[in-house]
Order: C-alpha cells, then sequence, then structure tokens
C-alpha cells in the first residue's frame, strides 16, 4: 500500500506539471493569435467558436460580445463570404481553401480556410476543427493601382510622342539638303534616333511586364 500510495501520488505531481506545460503553451498561442493582424477564427468539427481573436471581432463590429457564435460571423458576414459552408468543406474533403478577394467593410481580403489537425502521436492526422484567417490585401490592392496608373500613364503621354521623334529623326537622316542640315544628320540626329529609341524601347518593356501579369501577353513565331 506504502508504494501504491507514493506511486499514486508521483503520477499526481506528473499529471499537474503536464497540466501547467499544456495551460502555459495553450497562454502563448492565446497570446500570439490575439496579437496578430489578420483575422483568426477557429472552430471545432461541430462549428462551435472556441478562438476569435480581436482583429476579427474589430472587424465585424463584435468587440463587446463576451462569447461569440458562428451565427454571428453568418449574419455580419452576409452574402460577402459564406464562413459555414466553406468551413464544412474544408474539414469533410480536408482541404486548404483559397479565397483570392472578398470585400469586407470596403476593404480588401484574402481568405485562407483549413482544417486542423492534431500533431499527438496517438491521434496524428485527426481534424478537430477548422480555421479562417482573414488577410488584409487593401494596401496591395492599392499599389497595384497605382502601378497601373503608371504604366498608363507611361503609354499615354509617352509613347506617342517617343514613336513621332523616332520616326521623323529615321525620316531626317535619310534626306539630304543643305551643309547645315548634313551637319546636324552627322553630329545630332543619330544620337536623337538612338535616345528615342531606347526610351520607346524602355516603354515597349513596360507594356510587356504589364501584359505578362495580366495574362494577355503573346509570342509569335518569325522565321529569321
Amino acid at each position: 500500500m506504502t508504494i501504491l500510495y507514493k506511486i499514486t501520488q508521483q503520477a499526481s505531481k506528473a499529471v499537474s506539471k503536464l497540466e501547467d506545460v499544456v495551460k502555459m503553451e495553450q497562454r502563448k498561442l492565446n497570446s500570439m493569435v490575439e496579437s496578430m493582424a489578420d483575422g483568426i477564427v477557429m472552430t471545432d468539427n461541430d462549428y462551435r467558436v472556441f478562438v476569435a481573436n480581436p482583429a476579427i471581432k474589430s472587424l465585424l463590429s463584435i468587440k463587446n460580445k463576451p462569447e461569440v457564435t458562428i451565427f454571428d460571423f453568418i449574419e455580419r458576414l452576409n452574402s460577402k463570404f459564406d464562413i459555414r459552408a466553406k468551413l464544412e468543406e474544408s474539414i469533410k474533403l480536408n482541404k486548404i481553401i483559397e479565397i483570392p478577394e472578398v470585400i469586407i467593410n470596403e476593404k480588401a481580403f484574402q481568405i485562407l480556410v483549413s482544417p486542423v489537425k492534431s500533431a499527438m502521436e496517438l491521434t496524428n492526422g485527426e481534424i478537430l476543427g477548422g480555421v479562417v484567417i482573414f488577410h488584409d490585401i487593401t494596401k496591395e490592392k492599392e499599389l497595384e493601382e497605382l502601378r497601373k496608373d503608371f504604366t498608363s500613364m507611361m503609354v499615354h503621354e509617352l509613347r506617342s510622342p517617343l514613336d513621332g521623334i523616332n520616326k521623323m529623326s529615321d525620316l531626317i537622316m535619310k534626306e539630304k539638303g543643305s551643309e547645315e542640315i548634313e551637319r546636324i544628320m552627322h553630329d545630332y540626329i543619330p544620337i536623337i534616333y538612338r535616345s528615342s529609341a531606347d526610351m520607346l524601347g524602355l516603354v515597349n518593356n513596360l507594356l510587356d511586364v504589364a501584359k505578362v501579369e495580366s495574362g494577355k501577353f503573346q509570342v509569335f513565331k518569325e522565321e529569321n
């Protein structure tokens, strides 16, 4: 009985230490999730919400609710994003779902839905629930619009005059005239021609980059 009592005491202490470690790790995880700028929602397999960080609560104006449910998210996201259906699809099919862009409160978000799996050896790979991550891409969209505006400016404001300079200087070099024109042609026109040709090439390169990014770039086969 004495030996059994000692074993029981040791087991009880080990369990207490294990519980302390689990609680500490849980606090660390909660602190990390709480401080994330991305909105985070985690549910179990029955779609009960057990994690909803301040970022997502602030976005959907549910900061003052002590406990939130999946219905709070369904109500506030409305037809913009079917969170319940996407969680169900991700959990049941065991796959990651990515939605490139959803507009919420005039901001653009990239949304990732993923199953949450157990990392314990005895239940390794078991799906415990799902997580939804809302990543704000508003600034990236604004930068993309600025890039498009810059490319458009380069095309419309520079291409036409540069193309005209290129063609006119090419024409002048082919013409014969007075001695002064011959001197100008000899000293300056080749420089103008090369410079305008280089600048026109730069504009065309910018156009090609824009076409590649938009998926509209075409390649044509020509004989040398």
